[in-house]
This record gives structure tokens, C-alpha cells and sequence, in this order.
């Protein structure tokens, strides 16, 4: 089963975080808006952190004496990130969030890592997804997938 659909259903059948849309927190919103979350966040792990998984493996980040030094094709990849506004989604209106239930944005950043074992991660690999029952597992014990 693909991860989206597992995210889906735990998302909307079981937390049934369509529903939080009643709370004065989270009345601008509806699972429209949680799906395009999703959406975004699917296509920018597929699109831009996907294709550099081999470069990153290959060519580790550097120390210099000063900074560290990581493949350009990083810096490419997070900057999408950032200006999707999926950094600060779960934050208020006032100060620049979306103001995203926390759930949806733990959920839509499982796209980016699967846990594996107790402190590795891993991304999204060309496009297919990595075990559902993992990346869950990650979100629910640690709420995120990255150290």
C-alpha cells in the first residue's frame, strides 16, 4: 500500500483530522487545505529530495575547519522546502505559520523519511514509497522522521 493512502486513512478515518476543522484554531481550514499540505510535501520529496539520495550518499558532508560543506543539490532541495511554508505549518497566523493542526504537518513531513532502526533515516526513494507500517511507527513514536 502506498504511504499516501495509509497517511489518508490514518489521517481521516481514524484521527479523523477533518473534523478539527471546528475548533476556532483550525476554522480556516478543511481536508482540502490538509490535502494540499500533503501535496506539496509528497511532490517536494519526489521532485527535489528524491533524485539527490545517490549524491548524498556518495559525496558525505565535509567539515572545513569552519562550516560544513554538503552537496549544492541540499541547499536546492531545502530551500523548496522553505518556501512552501511547511517549516513553520503548524505555527500561528500572526507569526508567519499556516496554522496547521500539528498532526497534519507530522503527517505530510513523512514523506521526506522513513525511520529505520533507532537513530538512521532515509528518504523517499525515486519515487517509491518506503514501508507505510515504518514511516507510522516514526510518527508516532517521535513525531518526526529525522534526528
Amino acid at each position: 500500500m502506498a504511504l499516501r493512502n495509509t497517511v489518508d486513512f490514518l489521517l481521516y478515518d481514524w484521527l479523523k483530522v477533518d473534523q478539527l476543522n471546528q475548533r476556532v484554531r483550525f476554522a480556516d481550514h478543511s481536508r482540502e487545505t490538509f490535502d494540499a499540505a500533503l501535496d506539496t510535501c509528497e511532490r517536494i520529496a519526489r521532485d527535489k529530495y528524491a533524485p539527490f539520495n545517490r549524491t548524498v550518499d556518495t559525496q558525505e558532508p565535509a567539515f572545513d575547519g569552519e562550516k560544513v560543506i554538503l552537496p549544492a543539490c541540499t541547499q536546492d532541495a531545502h530551500d523548496a522546502y522553505v518556501q512552501s511554508g511547511m517549516l513553520s505549518a503548524a505555527q500561528d497566523y500572526d507569526i508567519g505559520g499556516m496554522q496547521l493542526p500539528y498532526t497534519v504537518e507530522a503527517a505530510a513531513n513523512a514523506f521526506f523519511c522513513v525511520c529505520l532502526g533507532q537513530h538512521r533515516w532515509r528518504h523517499v526513494d525515486r519515487g517509491q514509497r518506503e514501508s507505510a507500517d515504518e514511516a507510522w511507527q516514526c510518527l508516532a513514536t517521535r513525531g518526526f522522521c529525522a534526528q
